[in-house]
């Protein structure tokens, strides 16, 4: 009897319980900027609307690496994450794109023995994307750049990198951490200086107080493009600041401090966040502390042109969103002799006492002043008017290793890297029907958030799915068009050319022998796996 009435007590507690909601869509007023947010945490990516409801799905074979895309073409740009020789946080290591419709058109492992992509990516303009790779240096290679101390490091590198077929690249700019050091250690070292006269450089024997001599030495968490400048910005979490570097140089002159728009080479055009690491201040002038999510506020929104990052150690207990204006004219950013870069303070800053997470996080400034916080740590997602009023609210549903959770359960493993905000009227979504689903949570809670679909002009011509990509026997897909269609092997090999009718269609591949393969339309090319 006691057992009985024990368990029939935890049941009606558990009920209980689950009344109460824990993810998903908390808060959406109409002061919030109508759009469709895109986030990951594993490897589905999503984009939902403003009532949480899914309007597309991406899946991949690999977990985030973690920057995640959705570009001007409709295509998503993702990083995956592989096992590698690197095991920092962030490890990424495996570049990928993936069409509207979900199926697979490029991927590549940029990962090697002495080097691996990590965190973020930026898409560019003309269609390359920037990425950023650990480099390895033994501890032999250091101390003979000028390092005092005996111990491997890994050095951060950019790559400009362009998509080529469905499996390569070509790498058509990079910049190295390594030929911009200075150090006060080595006289008869090239790199030897004063590191108060070199903000342009980094100080080689810089330790961070938290991190000590640990490999990952600069450890870059984000990186962004500002066309109109054609500069790169990046955030180093260990050194807690954030650097500009000229763009507009040739790979030769990235390597100098001469050459580019900016005449210095791939120097440091602009650093901001922590002036004691370039000998120009102390503790005290410290203003940003292993910040996330550097980028420059999009020149289409209020105060176009200034930077934004997410301060995740503001206080030992407390982040902080900020933006602020650097001090720049023609490219150019102002510093006097012995000072530290500008501002002083930031144009604007929010933060809360329950508002916190040590990692991860972004904020993204949207067309009405808004701003798009997602504080990582906890996987929620809240946007909040210049006054800082929060006026749409989300929760993460998806557990990392276990998928969506039930409305009402207990949420963990729900950390997020980035969230992205875009409007209705954004390119990507040219041409295609912007058509709400179910709320990513299992058993959601009834709602009366409005459902809305919205069209844009010239629907998409041609709708391509294929039903599975894991087949024995045959290869299924659908089409609403007339089409041909061909099968081509790894060593590029046509295997089958057929015509594609409307609706369903089949081709046998039971004779083909077991491996990866490629179905190739007149839009897009699709893989799938013959076992």
């Amino acid at each position: 009897m006691r057992l009985w009435l024990f368990s029939t007590f935890l049941l009606t507690q558990i009920v209980l319980f689950s009344q109460d909601q824990t993810v998903g869509l908390f808060v959406n007023e109409e002061e919030a900027l109508n759009g469709y947010t895109l986030f990951t945490n594993n490897e589905t990516t999503y984009l939902i609307d403003n009532c949480g409801l899914v309007i597309n799905r991406w899946q991949s074979n690999f977990k985030p690496g973690l920057g995640v895309y959705l570009l001007e073409n409709g295509n998503l740009l993702r990083s995956g994450r592989i096992s590698g020789s690197f095991n920092g946080g962030g490890a990424g290591g495996q570049f990928e794109l993936l069409s509207w419709n979900g199926n697979f058109l490029w991927n590549y492992e940029f990962s090697d023995e002495n080097m691996q992509a990590h965190h973020d990516i930026e898409p560019l303009p003309n269609g390359n994307f920037l990425a950023m790779a650990w480099t390895f240096l033994s501890a032999d290679e250091a101390f003979a750049a000028g390092r005092e101390y005996n111990a491997d490091i890994w050095i951060e590198k950019i790559f400009e990198i362009k998509i080529v077929g469905t499996n390569d690249i070509e790498i058509v700019w990079e910049w190295s951490m390594a030929d911009h050091l200075v150090q006060n250690q080595f006289a008869d070292k090239s790199n030897f200086g004063i590191i108060s006269e070199n903000p342009g450089r980094m100080d080689f024997n810089y330790l961070s107080p938290d991190e000590g001599l640990g490999k990952d030495w600069a450890h870059f968490n984000a990186i962004d493009y500002n066309e109109s400048l054609d500069q790169i910005v990046v955030s180093s979490k260990i050194f807690s600041e954030i650097w500009i570097i000229d763009h507009s140089t040739t790979t030769e002159e990235a390597r100098t401090s001469f050459g580019g728009n900016s005449g210095k080479g791939g120097d440091i055009l602009y650093r901001y966040g922590n002036p004691q690491v370039y000998d120009r201040g102390g503790p005290e002038d410290q203003v940003l502390f292993q910040q996330h999510n550097i980028e420059w506020v999009s020149e289409d929104a209020p105060n176009g042109g200034s930077l934004s990052v997410f301060n995740n150690l503001w206080m030992s207990d407390r982040s902080r969103a900020e933006r602020w204006t650097p001090p720049v004219n023609d490219a150019i950013y102002k510093l006097e002799d012995g000072q530290a870069y500008g501002p002083a303070i930031p144009d604007w800053t929010y933060d809360s006492p329950d508002f916190f997470s040590s990692r991860l996080s972004s904020v993204q400034f949207l067309s009405n002043e808004n701003a798009l916080i997602c504080s990582g740590g906890s996987g929620k997602f809240f946007e909040i008017t210049k006054e800082g009023d929060i006026v749409w609210e989300y929760v993460n549903p998806v557990q990392s290793s276990f998928g969506p959770v039930v409305q009402g359960e207990a949420i963990f493993q729900n950390s997020v890297f980035k969230a992205l905000k875009y409007q209705p009227s954004y390119a990507g979504f040219d041409g295609r029907e912007l058509v709400t689903g179910d709320p990513i949570e299992l058993e959601p809670f009834d709602s009366d958030c409005l459902i809305t679909t919205t069209e844009t002009e010239n629907i998409v011509a041609n709708e391509f799915r294929i039903i599975q990509t894991m087949v024995s026997e045959t290869l299924e897909f659908s089409s609403n068009k007339r089409s041909e269609v061909q099968i081509v092997n790894l060593n590029g090999i046509q295997m089958d050319e057929q015509l594609m009718e409307t609706g369903l269609n089949q081709i046998c591949v039971s004779n083909y022998s077991s491996g990866m393969y490629f179905l190739v339309t007149e839009d897009e090319v699709f893989k799938f796996m013959k076992y």
